[in-house]
């Protein structure tokens, strides 16, 4: 599924406003006693139904895609970052992301630093020089403040210590 430009919203718009315009002049027309024109009004109210319907199917609900971050400056209860799976704490600082995808509307929250991953990682995602190697995020299983996951953390941290210890005896006892 498309994400609907304005344009196509525009499109939208003034196809509902000509099938509801139609509908009128059936009414009308019924009023007045023709028929065959009230009938002609009814089946190009209906064609253009069948078209805004099959524009719904292919490009999405009008504007049903959107998000928005807003920092908030205090909690007022404990909530779970949607990036890392920690805790935060009531009365800690948190940004709430909103939105829609497809219609379905969702709320999630992160830690500040993990809002700044998730940007990092879009970043990164977007550039396909780097795209290569960046794996899909796996929710409340990244490592806070970072655009990997935990594993992938965990394996960076084993491969620096071998870096550190490479090149130096092991301690004698």
């Amino acid at each position: 599924m498309n994400t609907p430009t304005f344009a196509r919203a525009l499109q939208h718009a003034l196809i509902a406003v000509i099938a509801v315009a139609t509908l009128v002049a059936a009414g009308t027309q019924i009023q007045r006693n023709n028929v065959t024109l009230a009938a002609i009004d009814l089946i190009i109210a209906t064609l253009l139904a069948l078209l805004l319907s099959q524009e719904a199917r292919e490009q999405g609900r009008i504007f049903s895609n959107y998000s928005l971050r807003y920092p908030v400056r205090r909690t007022r209860k404990q909530h779970t970052c949607a990036w890392c799976g920690e805790t935060i704490p009531s009365g800690d600082m948190v940004v709430l992301q909103v939105g829609a995808v497809a219609g379905e509307r969702y709320a999630i929250n992160h830690h500040p630093e993990c809002a700044d991953a998730v940007s990092s990682w879009i970043e990164r995602s977007a550039n396909p020089a780097l795209a290569h190697d960046m794996p899909t995020p796996t929710i409340r299983r990244m490592e806070r403040g970072q655009p990997y996951s935990r594993a992938d953390g965990q394996m960076r941290a084993r491969e620096e210590r071998k870096r550190a210890t490479d090149g130096k005896s092991p301690p004698r006892t």
